[in-house]
């Protein structure tokens, strides 16, 4: 009960709120709830720090599939379109394509054959491309790389 301050020739105005009536069991069941996401928050936390801890990401020295490339370079279309293929599995299929065209400058030696013995041992998978047949004496930048690389595949698969 609340009275006013304001009174005047002895009477004074007073104000009563309602009567609400709370009944034990709005008790129980805000304590239970307060408890339960007091309880629930930390415990779903650790659940998903724990999730997140066991899916953790491949590690980034997950060794890269090797393919050897062999095709002839019969024609300038042929060579680009061989040379984007090469592109593409470095770029989008992460698979290190070895091509003669692309790669026989980054060494040091800068030799065709060298680099073809090395591109066969690190080999995984030997990819040979269909050409078509050559045109307007059309070589490339290495003559007869594409025959040579095709010896060494035909000797791999003779000796076992």
């Amino acid at each position: 009960r609340i009275l006013s301050s304001d009174c005047t020739e002895g009477l004074c105005n007073a104000s009563q709120s309602p009567v609400f009536d709370i009944d034990d069991t709005y008790t129980k069941t805000l304590l239970i709830g307060v408890v339960g996401c007091v309880v629930l928050i930390p415990v779903f936390m650790i659940i998903v720090f724990i999730w997140k801890r066991q899916c953790k990401p491949p590690s980034t020295d997950v060794k890269l599939p090797v393919v050897l490339m062999i095709h002839t370079p019969s024609r300038a279309s042929h060579l680009k379109s061989v040379i984007s293929l090469a592109e593409y599995l470095k770029n989008h299929c992460y698979i290190e394509a070895l091509l003669d065209q692309l790669d026989v400058q980054t060494t040091e030696s800068k030799d065709p054959w060298t680099w073809c013995n090395n591109a066969f041992a690190r080999a995984d998978f030997v990819m040979v491309i269909s050409s078509p047949p050559k045109c307007c004496n059309e070589e490339g930048i290495f003559r007869n790389m594409d025959l040579v690389a095709l010896r060494f595949l035909k000797e791999k698969f003779s000796s076992g």
